[in-house]
């Protein structure tokens, strides 16, 4: 009777180490398909709207800051314009120091700032080129004030 009891134990023994098995399996199996599903929802394509748009106005209101700080890089806007700029320790820009970026919106390769003045609102209309050659893959080629009342005026 013994010998029969040690034999129904490792049967018993036996389906409970292949019920575990089938049950860590069955789990692996279900973790891998649930991380496969939730990674398709945690990254954003480009074609679902993720652009660099953010980095665009981020780089004309640094291009705007330095500005109004007058103290712009020559690494940001092309020799050129720097030298417009920069002439007569910017004087041709009208900035007192005090302005303030109200809001910037950014295209393909524009973008329009909005400065808050003692005076009023004045926009700025930057063009710029983009390339990997640049430090920061854009630089300043053209700065267009837009007059606001200009047709009133006229």
């Amino acid at each position: 009777m013994g010998g029969i009891q040690l034999f129904k134990d490792k049967i018993k023994d036996e389906q409970i180490s292949l019920l575990l098995k089938f049950n860590v399996l069955i789990t692996l199996i279900v973790l891998v398909m649930s991380l496969f599903n939730v990674s398709k929802q945690l990254f954003i394509t480009e074609a679902e709207g993720l652009t660099f748009d953010a980095s665009k106005r981020d780089f004309c209101s640094l291009v705007t800051s330095q500005l109004i700080d007058k103290k712009i890089s020559k690494k940001i806007v092309t020799e050129s314009l720097f030298g417009l700029v920069a002439a007569d320790n910017y004087k041709n820009l009208y900035f007192d120091g005090e302005e303030t970026i109200s809001a910037i919106w950014a295209s393909d390769e524009t973008c329009k700032v909005l400065v808050k003045t003692k005076t009023g609102l004045r926009a700025f209309d930057y063009f710029f080129d983009q390339s990997k050659d640049f430090k920061y893959y854009y630089k300043v080629k053209k700065i267009t004030e837009n007059e606001f009342f200009e047709k009133e005026n006229s």
